[in-house]
C-alpha cells in the first residue's frame, strides 16, 4: 500500500484498479504490481528508462524535473505513458498499413 500512495494512487483508485482487474480475469496482484514497478522505474530513471521514454516521444528529462517539483506524480507520468504508448501503437499499426501498400 505503501508503493501505491507514493505513486499517487488513492485508495479509491486502488480498489478501482483491484476490480477492474478482476473484471478483466486477472485474479492476482499483477496490474498494481506493474503499477508499483513502473512507479519504481520512473523514481529512479535508469539510462535504460530513459532511453525507453525517449524512445516513444516522452522527455525523460522534462519527466524527471516534474516528478522532482511535484508537478506530476509517477501516476500521471504512468498515464501519459500508456496513452502515449496508445498512439504509438496506432502509428506504428498505419505504419505498417503503408508499408503494405508499396
Amino acid at each position: 500500500p505503501t508503493l501505491l500512495q507514493e505513486v499517487g494512487l488513492t485508495a479509491d483508485e486502488t480498489f478501482n484498479i483491484i476490480s477492474q482487474s478482476v473484471k478483466s480475469g486477472v485474479y492476482s496482484d499483477k496490474g498494481l504490481d506493474a503499477i508499483k514497478e513502473a512507479g519504481l522505474a520512473l523514481r529512479e530513471l535508469t539510462p535504460v528508462t530513459r532511453d525507453a521514454l525517449d524512445g516513444i516521444g516522452l522527455s525523460s528529462k522534462a519527466i524527471e524535473s516534474s516528478l522532482a517539483d511535484g508537478t506530476k506524480s509517477v501516476i500521471d507520468i504512468i498515464k501519459e505513458v500508456s496513452t502515449q504508448m496508445g498512439t504509438f501503437h496506432f502509428l506504428l499499426m498505419v505504419y505498417r498499413q503503408l508499408l503494405k501498400g508499396q
